[in-house]
């Protein structure tokens, strides 16, 4: 089930729960998709809409963006996200409305999907932001309509599409956030790389400023010696050996040059030695 809660700021420094509603996990979304997933599933299946969101330009409008489908990277899963309206019906209570599902494709028009084997054409969508094209696209190059940033977890990477979910352009990743030996299975590929994010912690969540200056994603990264496991976050205290950075900024290019990393560490997590 997915559950969506409703506010309304009503003065500054103050919000009011208006009230929440519970979505179906087992909906159908309007993607138009038939048959099913490689596990059974259905391809059209609704599912966890949760793993972003993000308000459109108009009141009560919403996109929603699933991850890589069930079974952890296990599905053929075709990436996408969702438009919705959220509004308050006559009796007071929130109404959700799917408006339209966007399947996000390559420039070649070939569909991203969650299947952690297809190296060259995977995608773990994580985050969402709707906002204003930035300066790295060139004024005669950008689409009609809002820019969709979308961060993902298997490079990890920030991607750029337009409205219709048609790629327009990758964001340079830092090395130091890559991982030079991808592997499907999470265990493998920690054991082969001793740098970069871990498996399953790419670009989590996704943050864009007003205009489209700079992102801000979370993520997590690797060092040696250390393991994916027990982990705790400690935001505050002195950064010790072993600390993984856990935020960090990247600022849009004024043309099409590298991204940065803005700052090396904002918060981190704490993990104990490998025993």
């Amino acid at each position: 089930m997915a559950i969506f809660l409703l506010a309304c700021l009503l003065n500054p420094g103050q919000v009011s729960l208006l009230g929440k509603l519970e979505i179906p996990g087992t909906a159908s979304d309007l993607s138009g998709l038939g048959g099913k997933l490689n596990d059974g599933s259905p391809a059209n299946l609704l599912g966890g809409i949760g793993s972003a969101l993000s308000s459109g330009p108009n009141p009560g409008e919403f996109y929603f963006l699933p991850d890589r489908g069930p079974g952890d990277g296990a599905a053929d899963y075709l990436c996408r996200f969702h438009q919705a309206k959220l509004s308050l019906g006559a009796d007071g209570k929130p109404v959700f409305s799917l408006v339209k599902t966007t399947p996000l494709r390559n420039k070649n028009g070939q569909a991203f999907q969650g299947l952690a084997s297809d190296l060259k054409n995977r995608m773990d969508p994580e985050g969402l932001r709707v906002g204003p094209w930035p300066a790295c696209v060139p004024s005669g190059q950008k689409p009609a309509g809002n820019a969709f940033y979308i961060s993902e977890e298997y490079g990890p990477k920030v991607s750029i599409f337009q409205q219709d979910g048609t790629l327009v352009m990758d964001l340079p990743t830092p090395s130091k956030l890559t991982v030079a030996k991808p592997n499907p299975d999470a265990e493998t590929e920690l054991a082969q790389n001793k740098a970069g994010r871990q498996p399953n912690k790419g670009f989590e969540g996704l943050a864009l400023d007003p205009e489209a200056r700079e992102l801000w994603a979370h993520t997590g990264a690797l060092d040696p010696g250390q393991k994916n496991r027990g982990r705790q976050m400690d935001p505050l205290g002195p950064i010790q050996p072993g600390d993984r950075q856990a935020i960090g900024g990247i600022r849009l290019p004024d043309g099409l040059g590298n991204l940065r990393h803005q700052r090396a560490v904002v918060g981190w997590e704490r993990q104990p030695p490998r025993s």
